[in-house]
């Protein structure tokens, strides 16, 4: 079962309209966002987007996330430290290489991490 908290705040999100699947698989618990929207700048307005948290979370930071591997920028190019496929739920998936400069599990959380997210988006790089 999935850390309480991490629980809590997939709720929270649900509340907010996200659709959220939830999967397990050894000590990774795989949130799954579907139509997750992406701006302008990319081939697609919106993505599936997963996000792996370990077991131990919030204690362990979330890290990483992936997106449908059709996600390219506008161009065609691949997103930058974007290249990368990975297959998780039967699913391949682009891996976005990016990683939060600090976690603080006291502040840090499920939210500041799509806010993360949406940052890395906005670069359009």
């Amino acid at each position: 079962m999935p850390p309480t908290q991490l629980l809590q705040e997939i709720e929270a999100l649900r509340l907010d309209g996200y659709t959220i699947d939830i999967t397990e698989d050894a000590s990774w618990v795989n949130l799954v966002f579907h139509d997750y929207p992406v701006p302008d700048g990319f081939t697609q307005s919106k993505t599936k987007l997963l996000v792996r948290a370990q077991q131990s979370y919030p204690n362990s930071n979330l890290d990483m996330f992936w997106t449908d591997e059709g996600l390219l920028l506008a161009g065609g190019k691949v997103p930058e430290r974007a290249d990368q496929l990975e297959n998780y739920n039967g699913q391949k998936w682009r891996r976005f290489s990016w990683h939060p400069q600090s976690w603080n599990p006291g502040r840090d959380n499920l939210h500041t991490f799509l806010e993360f997210i949406n940052t890395r988006f906005a670069k359009r790089k």
